[in-house]
């Protein structure tokens, strides 16, 4: 793949040398040569790599927490903001609109970096076995592999078909299975998830590290693995693998009292509990994650007066969270701008405890998503009452003086589907919702200001299954890689 070769030579020294110059020296296509791999530490720094690329604005600092919610029904661009995101907003993206290569080169970027590592430690272990370097290479690996099949699978969603759509020639991406060189052609979708599954589950049998939730871990790589299996429709294991990330009971589901601190704070006693893995961004760092749904707000907490949205949420969307709901507290506050009142997205504020206006870390697997897993397996499998179960300990921690609604039927996965578009908004989630279930995206006709009123979205509906659902590959990888096909309904 040229064009991925020679965008991660380009971008290699970006991704690693901040984590340990010695990685910059060797090409990243030199596996011949182990100059750059001796010590276990420089695996380690190898593998550190890897989250540098994720932590890009083109990936998790940015484009990747807010673009599947631009794309879909949950947010609506604001009049008064910068525009920024439009065409995905309008579903007008082509292969150089700005956000589309940035992501895909990221991604390969830190795929690189983790095959690295990969194609050493799998193929020619070079620390001795019984030794703790031994040891600790073997959850490197895990590490690694676990890495790898989580970033083909943001991939994958993002420019592949739907996996319970796809025919057995459905367009997925490149799977790369060592440090790229050539010009690799498209994989399907079905190959793509089988090696993501594969991955999943060397790196599970391989891991037994701790629970650093600002890395993958022993919890985040079960839960990676139901969300790939809710995906495929795999019920049983999206279910199991679940529950192997949760303690099952509800009690590792932040409360009133520290739920907003997620965000916040990001980490400490009881926060650590539901965030399953996060990459943490600090106040030093260039992103500012909070940048992507607004500029200028005071960091003060309880206000966005000041506040420039660049996306509200659709106000049909906004009125499903009840007043009794902690989560609209804690993702919305009510503003004014240029004399124009807005509910803005706040929950990428930052922390008002430090200087860094719009600094917080992205979170990006918390413990709810995976009771709303379990509890959407469930009722796929027709154990109804244990679905009800499942949801309800999520929504017994959201609601102030909760009672169950004791829902049956089409109105109780109708209410899980509820939940998980309440819970998970704005952390990239709703357009993939969507797409995994066949679905379209169906607009309201209401206005971007506070009360509905205002200028409503230029584009309402994209129909199920639309080509549109795929963003385009990037016009610079279709010009150097002669094997790369583009997706349908984009030009060349």
């Amino acid at each position: 793949m040229k064009y991925l070769k020679f965008f991660i030579v380009a971008l290699l020294g970006v991704s690693l040398v901040a984590c340990h110059d010695k990685l910059d020296v060797v090409p990243s296509d030199s596996l011949a040569d182990g100059n750059a791999f001796e010590t276990i530490n420089d695996y380690e720094m190898g593998v550190l790599g890897v989250y540098q690329a994720m932590r890009a604005d083109s990936y998790y600092g940015g484009f990747f927490m807010i673009v599947p919610d631009v794309l879909s029904d949950n947010l609506l661009i604001c009049k008064d903001g910068r525009t920024t995101w439009r065409a995905f907003h309008e579903w007008t993206a082509n292969s150089t609109t700005f956000g589309t290569a940035g992501f895909w080169g990221s991604a390969y970027v830190g795929i690189n970096n983790a095959n690295q590592v990969i194609s050493r430690l799998q193929n020619n272990n070079p620390f001795e076995v019984g030794t703790p370097a031994h040891s600790r290479s073997l959850n490197l690996l895990g590490e690694a592999l676990a890495l790898r099949a989580m970033l083909h699978f943001d991939l994958v969603r993002v420019y592949g078909e739907a996996y319970i759509n796809a025919s057995s020639n459905g367009l997925g991406i490149p799977y790369m299975h060592a440090p790229a060189v050539g010009e690799p052609a498209r994989h399907n979708t079905a190959e793509v998830y089988q090696f993501i599954r594969q991955d999943l589950e060397a790196a599970l049998e391989l891991y037994n590290g701790n629970n650093n939730n600002a890395r993958l871990n022993a919890r985040a790589i079960p839960a990676l693995m139901a969300r790939v299996a809710l995906y495929m429709e795999d019920w049983q294991n999206a279910h199991d693998y679940a529950m192997m990330a949760v303690a099952g009971d509800g009690s590792d589901i932040t409360g009133p009292n520290l739920f907003n601190d997620i965000w916040r704070v990001n980490s400490g006693p009881g926060i650590d509990t539901e965030v399953i893995f996060r990459i943490a961004i600090t106040n030093s760092d260039p992103e500012l994650l909070g940048n992507v749904y607004g500029q200028g707000q005071s960091n003060t907490a309880g206000t966005s007066d000041g506040n420039r949205p660049e996306y509200v949420p659709s106000y049909s969307y906004y009125q499903l969270f009840e007043d009794n709901d902690m989560r609209k507290h804690a993702y919305f506050m009510t503003g004014t701008y240029s004399g124009t009142q807005y509910n803005s997205v706040s929950k990428f504020f930052g922390r008002f405890d430090s200087p860094a206006v719009n600094k917080t870390d992205a979170i990006i697997i918390r413990t709810p998503e995976m009771y709303l897993t379990a509890a959407e397996a469930l009722y796929r499998l027709g154990q109804y009452d244990e679905a009800l179960t499942m949801l309800d300990l999520l929504r017994a921690k959201r609601y102030v003086q909760f009672e169950s609604g004791n829902e049956t039927g089409i109105a109780l996965i109708n209410e899980i589907y509820k939940q998980r578009r309440l819970e998970l908004g704005m952390e990239g989630h709703r357009f993939f919702d969507l797409k995994r279930k066949g679905l379209g995206v169906e607009r309201d006709d209401f206005g971007d200001e506070y009360n509905g009123e205002g200028l409503p979205a230029n584009a309402r509906s994209l129909e199920a299954n639309h080509a549109r659902f795929l963003l385009p590959i990037p016009q610079g990888e279709i010009n150097s890689n002669s094997n790369m096909v583009q997706n349908p309904g984009y030009s060349q």
